[in-house]
């Protein structure tokens, strides 16, 4: 059972964007800066408050599931969602003012409210980032392909199994490129000219 003083702590510790200086501050009353960080640090290293704190950001930790369900929230809503509708002319309703029902339940969709002259204006974070997000972890897409790797160690492979001679590799690469690629696999570098195996 933690202690009420302990518990009030914490609370203010997560209040004061896990500030233990000022939280110890707050709860204990110390005006000294030094003494409050001090004693602020003991009280971090006391298993029932670390204990507690970590309780506590597990509770708001996201998993993998809800972080890709929010992003797909993200690429799909519409920020009409985010309105009250009027009967207006015809057939067509008219947006009266933002839902801030909807604000409070779905904040997490909304990138900012600003005020403006005519209102309140409102902003949604980037669908089409949210997207992209949601494609990377997918590997839907790659933003490159990386295929050096794969040449490269084939021609070692191929040389250090002496299926191809070094050679071979100069008349198909040209003497740089080779030379780099020998040199990149601490092979010795045969000078170019006549192919041995045709003496």
């Amino acid at each position: 059972m933690m202690r009420a003083k302990w518990r009030a702590f914490v609370d203010e510790y997560f209040r004061l964007n896990m500030n233990g200086t000022r939280a110890y501050k707050a709860v204990y009353g110390v005006e000294d800066d030094n003494a409050a960080a001090v004693n602020a640090s003991k009280l971090l290293r006391n298993t029932k408050i670390a204990a507690e704190i970590e309780r506590r950001l597990k509770e708001h930790q996201l998993g993998a599931d809800e972080v890709l369900f929010r992003l797909a929230e993200q690429a799909t809503v519409s920020i009409g969602d985010f309105f009250v509708y009027e009967e207006g002319e015809g057939d067509q309703p008219q947006a009266t003012g933002i839902d801030w029902k909807m604000v409070r339940s779905r904040g997490y969709l909304v990138k900012s409210v600003t005020w403006t002259r005519y209102g309140p204006k409102l902003e949604l974070h980037d669908g089409q980032a949210a997207l992209v997000h949601a494609g990377r972890h997918l590997q839907l897409f790659t933003d490159k392909l990386d295929i050096t790797f794969t040449w490269k160690a084939e021609i070692i492979d191929l040389l250090k199994s002496g299926r191809i001679t070094t050679f071979q590799v100069i008349e198909e690469l040209g003497s740089d490129l080779a030379r780099e690629l020998f040199e990149s696999a601490g092979i010795p570098i045969v000078a170019a000219g006549k192919d041995p195996a045709e003496s």
